[in-house]
């Protein structure tokens, strides 16, 4: 088990516990939405990427699924190793690649990838020290609807929230590297893609 990581699972079991009621109004999904946005657009540190070589996938009709976790292709190649396919004979975009160029229509190929680290039940994995920050992010959220609708009784109690959640990012975010806005939408169309995927939850 990796201590050094959590998932969101972590933070709804937390939210869960102090909100029984309201949480029945949402899914771990979005709490997986919210975590990564949390992590990805208000912190902008979200993980370091696992890099991943040798994944199989199966060609059919001339293009491969790829893999719900990918953040960007490194190397394509046959399964044998035989043969290194060059950026020529493939194209590719978030779900498939395709093979066209290089005569292939069915099979396996092996893929080298940078991917968004998940655990063994598909779950993103974060980086720990961020969990306040990410509980609070899920709490701010789950109200901001009854908030603008005045459901809330206590309107201070969804101002001191919005306090903490500031701080809370503040402090989250005091050793991590900026990263571009098109590194922040790659890392988001990944979490995206992983979602889908997590129909057992």
């Amino acid at each position: 088990m990796m201590t050094n990581k959590f998932t969101a699972e972590l933070i709804y079991n937390r939210v869960a516990s102090k909100y029984p009621k309201k949480i029945k109004e949402y899914h771990i999904r979005n709490f997986i939405e919210w975590c990564a946005t949390c992590e990805i657009e208000w912190i902008g540190d979200p993980c370091s990427f696992d890099n991943i070589e040798g994944y199989e996938i199966e060609v059919k009709e001339y293009r491969a699924l790829m893999p719900c976790n990918i953040y960007s292709l490194r190397n394509v190649y046959r399964k044998d190793g035989v043969r290194l396919f060059t950026p020529d004979d493939y194209s590719y975009n978030e779900n498939y690649l395709f093979l066209d160029n290089c005569n292939m229509e069915y099979g396996y190929i092996c893929i080298d990838y940078l991917g968004i680290p998940i655990n063994e039940r598909g779950l993103p994995l974060m980086e720990r020290g961020h969990e306040v920050a990410c509980e609070l992010f899920c709490q701010w959220n789950m109200f901001a609807q009854d908030n603008m609708e005045g459901k809330i009784k206590n309107p201070r109690w969804y101002e001191s929230l919005s306090i903490q959640l500031n701080d809370a990012i503040d402090d989250a975010k005091s050793s991590h590297r900026n990263m571009t806005n098109d590194e922040h939408y790659k890392v988001l169309l990944s979490i995206n893609n992983i979602i889908p995927n997590l129909n057992k939850f």
